[in-house]
């Protein structure tokens, strides 16, 4: 964009804002219109209107999941960041959860994506369908090429689902908590 290209786009604005400006305070003078009408009318419903724009378009018709690989023991130490799920994860006997990673993954219908599972493992989600409160999610456990777990799953908006994966040293397990949000 050249210089006065750019000046006339700012004067031009400028000119808008100054005569929207005009238009309400001649408006509120005359008393066609209340303070409150120039910025919300209370008894007008407030309409929804969904982003457009290319990032929303982008975004349709994807689901987050969130993926947390958890090393589990029976060592008793607690990541604070897991101390909601610590009951869930208790029952398999183990007592010790330690956060490996955290991920988000956008993903559409029929997509896939894998990450690092902890142990030599990695951990493939494929979304199979969406709604708003449910996700049909293909899980698998890889060793190398090899699928060791290949399950779809059905997990409900908001909450962690617990996919306990490969023994590690030490007498614990690694464990994967997939949640739909």
């Amino acid at each position: 964009m050249t210089g006065n290209a750019q000046q006339e786009g700012v004067t031009r604005r400028r000119w808008l804002r100054w005569v929207g400006t005009l238009a309400l305070a001649g408006s509120m003078v005359l008393g066609t219109a209340a303070p409150t009408d120039a910025l919300a009318n209370p008894n007008r419903p407030v309409r929804y209107a969904p982003p457009t724009g290319p990032s929303a378009q982008a975004n349709q018709g994807k689901a987050t999941l969130e993926l947390v690989v958890v090393r589990a023991d029976k060592s008793g130490k607690v990541d604070p960041a897991l101390k909601e799920l610590a009951r869930q994860l208790s029952g398999m006997g183990l007592t010790g959860f330690s956060t490996v990673s955290q991920q988000a993954l956008k993903l559409g219908k029929g997509q896939s994506d894998t990450v690092p599972a902890g142990a030599g493992y990695k951990l493939k989600t494929e979304l199979v369908s969406h709604d708003g409160e449910k996700a049909r999610v293909r899980v698998q456990i890889l060793k190398g090429s090899e699928s060791r777990v290949d399950t779809t799953v059905r997990l409900q908006k908001g909450k962690a689902f617990t996919v306990k994966g490969p023994k590690v040293k030490d007498g614990g397990a690694m464990v994967y908590l997939i949640t739909y949000r």
